[in-house]
């Protein structure tokens, strides 16, 4: 995680914290977002966990926000970095297109054995006139 500076807190909440930041090993300084949860907020099962976050890092999809890095502080606190998405313009229009992206990207996770679970209006984002999903449900991370 050494690899990623965080810049300013996106969100705070009982699960954790979420963060703008950037990639310092690129060139250009790659933004991404930066999520940390609080040591009380998921049940450490190391197997799973690992599963998900390399099957997750391995997954390339347009329409999938990429996953960059995932583990656990020194802390023993679990975080996860995906690539950054700028704010999206409202999701009015083109419903049947909209439909089509987000169908795409759930049925890839599927062929893969994963499951989103975390469909909203706040993890989804237009990008180059598609929907991209982002932040999927992490095994043994409770509820708020």
């Amino acid at each position: 995680m050494n690899r990623f500076e965080k810049l300013e807190i996106l969100r705070e909440d009982n699960r954790g914290t979420t963060f703008f930041g950037i990639d310092r090993e690129r060139e250009d300084d790659e933004r991404v977002v930066i999520k940390i949860y609080k040591r009380n907020r998921y049940r450490l099962n190391r197997n799973l966990l690992s599963s998900f976050f390399s099957g997750s890092q391995g997954l390339h999809h347009h329409q999938l926000a990429r996953v960059l890095d995932a583990g656990l502080t020194p802390d023993n606190e679990l975080y996860y970095v995906r690539q950054y998405l700028p704010d999206s313009p409202s999701l009015v229009g083109s419903g049947a297109l909209w439909a089509k992206s987000i169908i795409s990207a759930v049925s890839f996770l599927h062929a893969q054995g994963q499951v989103h679970g975390a469909i909203s209006p706040s993890n989804l984002f237009v990008t180059d006139g598609s929907i991209c999903l982002t932040d999927p449900v992490i095994p043994g991370v409770l509820p708020e």
